[in-house]
């Protein structure tokens, strides 16, 4: 359990402290690896192989010695490990890594919400460890995130048509005319879902599946899902291929995943490629802001505090 959750830690810090992953160039800087209790031990930036090298391994010890399901989703188990594998993989895009470990997490457990059942228009819809949580964590809150103003972006809003239960189960009018609140969170609360989740495996097993062309097993994926999503009886099964569904299964991680600090993370990934490439603007008052693919905006300097605290960083 301990391997699991150093494993979760260290892989989460690369994503704000480091550069996005890049196959090619494993030997840009990481962050310092934390091995040891010892509060007072100095310790040096590691390189980014260094890092997803310590992930994968503890990993790996975690998943052959939990049990498949914890007692409690607030444990490790054998299920949060093989699932946060398949996201490491992701991020590493090894993809018939992720068909390998998102596999064997989905035949550990593969229930998915029937989102007909949900009452609609209320907040915290989801239950507190519904079916689909492997591994329950909330992310890190502020301010920010409780504000009755965060509203949803109407690009993202719109692309839920009106047949899709997203639409009403996630989000609830806000107190601004024409604009939409974020309502229900996997947490069951107001606080933003940071674990390990069925659909996010889901949806993992099948991009990586049409990134090495087994574009059925994707399909099935997609299809499985969008049928727990959709108003009974008006959603058909999905018959695309190529580009259509590669697209269609990002657009639904993008809809699925939101405010889990997953889009993050694929925006990262996705980035490395101009067909996928995202840039985004902001604006807020009279400032504007642009984070272009590949910004400095995707790697958050540490802290000076932190090398204060630690010389071994200079």
């Amino acid at each position: 359990a301990a391997m699991f959750s150093r494993a979760l830690g260290h892989f989460s810090l690369m994503q704000v402290f480091a550069q996005p992953y890049n196959p090619q160039m494993t030997s840009s800087p990481g962050i310092p690896l934390r091995t040891t209790a010892d509060i007072n031990l100095e310790t040096a930036l590691s390189t980014t192989a260094e890092v997803y090298d310590l992930v994968l391994e503890d990993l790996e010890f975690a998943r052959t010695h939990l049990p498949d399901k914890a007692a409690m989703v607030t444990r490790a188990s054998k299920w949060s490990a093989e699932a946060l594998l398949s996201r490491v993989f992701m991020v590493m895009q090894d993809y018939e890594k992720v068909v390998e470990h998102a596999g064997i997490a989905l035949s550990i457990g593969n229930e998915l919400m029937d989102f007909n059942a949900l009452p609609t228009g209320n907040s915290y819809t989801f239950p507190r460890f519904n079916r689909e949580v492997i591994h329950h964590a909330r992310l890190l809150n502020n301010r920010m995130t409780f504000n009755a103003e965060q509203f949803v972006h109407p690009d993202l809003y719109a692309l839920y048509d009106s047949v899709d239960l997203r639409k009403t189960v996630l989000f609830d009018s806000a107190s601004t005319e024409g604009f939409v609140n974020m309502v229900s969170r996997y947490t069951g609360d107001y606080f933003d879902f940071g674990g390990l989740a069925v659909d996010e495996v889901l949806l993992n097993h099948a991009e990586a599946s049409a990134r090495i062309g087994n574009e059925e097993e994707a399909l099935q994926d997609l299809n499985q899902l969008l049928s727990h999503r959709y108003v009974s009886g008006e959603f058909e099964d999905l018959e695309i291929s190529g580009e259509t569904l590669m697209r269609r299964i990002l657009e639904e991680r993008r809809k699925e995943l939101l405010f889990r600090g997953i889009r993050w993370l694929d925006l990262r990934r996705l980035n490395q490629d101009p067909a996928y490439a995202v840039t985004l603007n902001r604006s807020y008052n009279t400032s504007d802001a642009v984070l272009a693919p590949g910004g400095d905006g995707y790697t958050i300097p540490i802290p000076p505090n932190e090398y204060a605290l630690n010389p071994g960083l200079d």
